[in-house]
């Protein structure tokens, strides 16, 4: 799993890719020269700029989904949330094994991949600031027991004419609560 990346390695990064565009486009002569104005090391601007890869790029292969397959998962968990389909931990983890299985049949050589821990999940939102988790209820029985298409209509024409006695236009209806409607519509 990746991890969040820390600030100095956000840093190094776009220090590297300033290097990177200064060498290309003339503002460093030499490589010592981009070095040493950015502060980094020159080993490693060399690495990178042969086309070597980052500290996290080269333990990708170590983890159960590469950075890529992540962001996709977490795009993916945010259209599901807003289209109003709630995920659960377990289902995360049977779609995560599925695509760790499709990592295995495609690959050559056989690659031991270990199993997810308990904390996997846990730990991939952690990763993932924009991704959090809440506690869903269940709609009580008795108010799913007690819907019907009767009842749904009955309540828009107390409403309709709610709104008609007291002149109230549709854009001065806000939104608001069940209490605050069924209050208003039906008082004791």
């Amino acid at each position: 799993m990746t991890h969040r990346k820390s600030e100095k390695a956000v840093e190094t990064d776009a220090k590297v890719d300033a290097a990177m565009k200064g060498l290309s486009n003339g503002l460093y002569k030499t490589l010592y020269a981009a070095a040493t104005a950015l502060g980094l090391n020159r080993a490693m601007l060399s690495r990178r700029l042969a086309g070597g890869n980052s500290h996290a790029e080269r333990k990708e292969n170590q983890q159960n989904l590469t950075y890529a397959k992540e962001k996709a998962l977490a795009r993916w968990i945010t259209q599901l949330m807003a289209t109003g389909h709630p995920v659960r931990h377990p289902f995360i983890r049977e779609i995560v094994e599925e695509i760790r299985k499709h990592r295995h049949s495609s690959s050559t050589t056989l690659i031991f991949y270990p199993v997810l821990g308990d904390s996997w999940v846990p730990q991939f939102l952690n990763c993932h600031p924009t991704l959090r988790t809440t506690i869903s209820r269940l709609i009580e029985s008795a108010r799913i027991k007690d819907l019907s298409y009767a009842s749904i209509i009955n309540f828009f024409e107390v409403f309709r004419s709610i709104l008609e006695d007291n002149q109230i236009t549709l854009e001065n209806v806000y939104n608001m609560d069940e209490t605050g409607l069924l209050t208003l519509c039906f008082p004791n």
